[in-house]
């Protein structure tokens, strides 16, 4: 039930701001998810965003398949007559992933700590809510950013870490162990900075062995597996690293890296995957603790490296995906990142003061366990909390620019995480720590209230945002996304001969693309028994191309005021479904109505609807005019160096009309909302 109301509440944090408000994310995320379709590679590596794009490649084709999606990859455009309707309809389908995302975090992370935590339901709910209440799943879900990919991606390795040390045979260990790993690398190849997050995962790993000595699935691994295991994870890394640093990177890539070579973070990659192995053979009893612990360890950095061959599935060229997982590799394990592009990051002071409950609670709650402590084999499950709140510090300090922005996801969840861990720990340590727990509880619900609410101050951050024109311009102003900035142009700016669309033409475009879901609507609803075709939908005024580049020569020339900024739509020649006569018939007999049955079978593909708030019209030749009937003279629009006249098309039309009208190939569906 929560889960549900949450899911709620984000989708209303999702709609707050149309499609186009923010182009530096939402925009280049959508034209790359397009390259991407087509087999070009993405302009955009910095974050490096790899795991979200093989989520959205996926999805993408399934929204395809069940038709949430319809423009297809990026050579679509040339066959749409507004192209930006189908780059706002993907939009907005990429942004309906935050709900999910969020509502899928919040569950992982409350399941994640019933694991480690042995703790009953009521922990769990209550963990629940404070993670959906979160400022990081708020913010996260008013805005598209890859950080919200990360953060689920890490969550999934954190929940599948625990379920592996919780089981109770090798082989199924092993596998979630290395399945870890994989979301790990993933987590980290959508967002570096996630990483305090993903090397906090083995270490709830650890403090759940050091509190259940009976979780010793990881000590049948023998030393000979461990050495072998170890001994791929390093090849595997190697190469990668040796592949990617001879890569040449196209040009026209922005990847926000000063230069290439072997980085700190390269160095360390490197002997944490050694480490895991030698662990295994310094303890060389398999019950113990290290043992384990480093088969642990060690098949999980396996899984990190073959998450980067799985980022090959992006495409489906697989040469073309190994480029890619090989640039990923470059960036986030080789690149110096340019300083520039992390502006100017809040000083420690104003992060501790933004948020000063999220660092004064878990050290408070550590301070108490030291004080209290009575048995010297709590000292180690002491010592594993307070790295991870040296890893929580560590991700204000160095990963995020603030507490307040975007960035504060990479170190609350894992601060929340941490604290409600140790109060389930204090619960459990007497009567006095008990009363400290139940304090330490309501002072983090105060926290979460308190600071679950940023759009307002997101809204103040956006103000010099939500410029729909930047929509015909790309961000970096080369590279791939450069064909949609050329055909944007050329479509709504200006033509290679030179001619101009008017202003007002244009407004006219972004006006229709605002609200493409509605425009859709209309159109399927005014053509019953048609399948409509989005890239079909264009807008009625000078300048503008009803074919789109398909006839690039036939533009509006004339258009009367009463039809300026009106839907237009040219119908495909329609052929009903396969066997219509015989399926009628037996669907007939089980009682589906007619009206269904035309729609479903695409027949009387004439039918044309109109209700109180539309007027429908149809554009036929002048040429042809005499063959209608005429209350009034009828008005005419040009387009390229032809006439053709608006045929009223009333409630309950006459079927000799229709029948007339679909008899016409070189006609245009009308319509114009009206105020009822």
């Amino acid at each position: 039930m929560l889960a549900a109301v949450s899911f709620v509440i984000f989708r209303h944090n999702t709609a707050l701001y149309p499609y186009y408000s923010t182009d530096d994310m939402d925009q280049v995320t959508a034209l790359d998810a397009l390259l991407i379709q087509g087999g070009m590679l993405p302009d955009q590596v910095t974050h490096p965003a790899g795991g979200m794009y093989l989520m959205l490649s996926w999805s993408q084709w399934f929204g395809q398949l069940v038709g949430l999606v319809h423009m297809r990859d990026y050579t679509a455009m040339y066959s749409w007559a507004n192209p930006l309707l189908g780059v706002a309809e993907l939009i907005q389908f990429l942004r309906g992933h935050l709900a999910f995302l969020a509502v899928g975090c919040a569950l992982l992370l409350a399941l994640a700590l019933a694991k480690v935590t042995r703790a009953g339901p009521l922990l769990m709910i209550l963990a629940f809510l404070f993670f959906a209440g979160s400022r990081s799943l708020a913010y996260q879900t008013i805005l598209f950013r890859t950080d919200l990919f990360s953060l689920f991606y890490a969550s999934c390795s954190l929940y599948v870490a625990l379920i592996a040390v919780d089981a109770n045979r090798a082989l199924r260990s092993s596998i979630l162990a290395v399945a870890s790993g994989m979301f790990a690398g993933l987590a980290f190849s959508t967002k570096i900075l996630i990483l305090p997050t993903i090397a906090a995962v083995p270490l709830f790993a650890l403090l759940m062995m050091l509190r259940d000595s009976s979780l010793s699935a990881f000590g049948r691994l023998s030393p000979r597996s461990n050495r072998i295991i170890a001994g791929v994870s390093i090849s595997l890394y190697v190469a990668f690293v040796v592949l990617a640093f001879f890569l040449d990177l196209p040009a026209h890539v922005y990847h926000s890296r000063t230069s290439f070579s072997i980085t700190p973070l390269c160095i360390v990659t490197g002997l944490a995957l050694i480490i895991p192995m030698l662990l295994t053979e310094f303890f060389k009893k398999p019950e113990s603790l290290g043992y384990r612990f480093g088969s642990f360890a060690n098949l999980m950095g396996l899984g990190v490296l073959l998450s980067i061959p799985l980022l090959m599935l992006v495409f489906s060229n697989l040469f073309t995906g190994a480029f890619y997982a090989l640039s990923i590799v470059k960036v986030a394990f080789l690149g110096t990142v340019d300083p520039t592009l992390l502006g100017n990051p809040a000083p420690l002071w104003q992060k501790f003061t933004s948020a000063p409950l999220l660092f004064l609670l878990p050290a408070a709650m550590v301070g108490a366990l030291v004080v209290c402590q009575r048995r010297s084999s709590n000292y180690g499950e002491l010592a594993i909390l307070g790295v991870i709140f040296l890893l929580f510090v560590l991700s204000v300090v160095v990963f995020s620019r603030g507490m307040q922005g975007q960035d504060i996801i990479f170190s609350e969840p894992l601060g929340l995480f941490l604290s409600l861990v140790l109060l389930q720990t204090l619960w459990k340590r007497g009567v006095a720590l008990r009363l400290a727990a139940v304090a330490f509880s309501v002072l983090l619900a105060f926290h979460v209230a308190i600071n679950g609410q940023p759009a307002p101050i997101v809204n103040a951050q956006l103000a010099g945002y939500f410029r729909e024109t930047k929509q015909l311009m790309t961000s970096y102003g080369r590279g791939n996304q450069g064909v949609f900035e050329g055909n944007f142009t050329r479509l709504f700016v200006q033509d290679d001969d030179g001619r101009r669309i008017p202003v007002a033409s244009r407004d006219a475009i972004f006006e229709q693309a605002a609200n493409f879901d509605t425009i859709a609507s209309q159109v399927e609803f005014s053509l019953p028994n048609l399948r409509v075709d989005r890239s079909r939908i264009g807008v009625v005024a000078e300048g503008l191309k009803p074919y789109g580049q398909q006839r690039p020569e036939a533009r509006f020339t004339k258009v009367d005021d009463i039809f300026r900024g009106a839907t237009s739509y040219v119908p495909r020649p329609a052929d009903a479904v396969l066997g219509a006569e015989g399926l009628s018939r037996l669907f007939t007999l089980l009682g589906v109505h007619s009206i269904e049955l035309n729609a479903l079978l695409r027949t009387h593909p004439e039918a044309i609807r109109t209700r109180s708030d539309l007027s429908v019209f149809v554009l036929v030749p002048a040429a042809i005019k005499d063959e209608f009937a005429w209350s009034e003279a009828p008005v005419e629009i040009g387009i390229g160096d032809q006439n053709y006249v608006a045929v009223p098309v009333h409630a309950n039309p006459p079927a000799a009309l229709l029948a007339k009208l679909v008899a016409v190939n070189d006609r245009i569906i009308v319509i114009k909302r009206k105020h009822a």
